[in-house]
Formats: C-alpha cells, sequence, structure tokens
C-alpha cells in the first residue's frame, strides 16, 4: 500500500537517484544535471537519454512493492515529490 510520509517520499528519492544513476553514463549523468540547471519548467533533462520513468516505477516497486499508477493522483503527487529532490540533489542521494 502506498503511503506519502517524508520518509517514503525519501526512500522514493533515493531509489530513483541510483535507478538514474545506474541507467546513465557518467558523462550522460553530468549533462542532464547541467541541463536542468538551465531550466524551469519542471522537466528533466535525463528524458534526453533514457524513460526516466521507468526508473520511478522501479523505484516505487522498491519502496511500495507495486507500480506506479499514473492514472492516481496520490501516485503521481510522491513521484513528483521525489523525482524534484532527487533532481535538486543531482540524482547524488544513496540508498
Amino acid at each position: 500500500m502506498v503511503t506519502s510520509t517524508s520518509t517514503n517520499i525519501d526512500k522514493v528519492a533515493r531509489s530513483f537517484s541510483f535507478q538514474i544513476r545506474k541507467s546513465l553514463t557518467p558523462e550522460q549523468l553530468v549533462q542532464a544535471n547541467r541541463e536542468n540547471r538551465k531550466r524551469n519548467d519542471g522537466s528533466c533533462a535525463t528524458h534526453d537519454f533514457i524513460d526516466s520513468n521507468v526508473c520511478m516505477n522501479d523505484a516505487f516497486i522498491e519502496v511500495f512493492d507495486e507500480e506506479i499508477d499514473v492514472q492516481d493522483e496520490f501516485h503521481v503527487q510522491i513521484a513528483n515529490a521525489a523525482w524534484d529532490i532527487a533532481k535538486a540533489y543531482g540524482f547524488n542521494l544513496k540508498r
């Protein structure tokens, strides 16, 4: 069951960061972080290299033992909050 607590959002952010680091080369991560610092539209440059939604889904599975339901506003709010945290830290959060 998906529950929204700051601890769970933090866990998703950490797992998502791990998935992103695992999926991108170090050079791609540097480029994505550089591009993200330029953007202020809520988008994420990791999408330039991979389908980072898959990474978020993997993070949800790790933390909640279920896939993200993009039709569920509660799931989307958790994913967005975790994504923002991970992006703010350059996807350098440790599990």
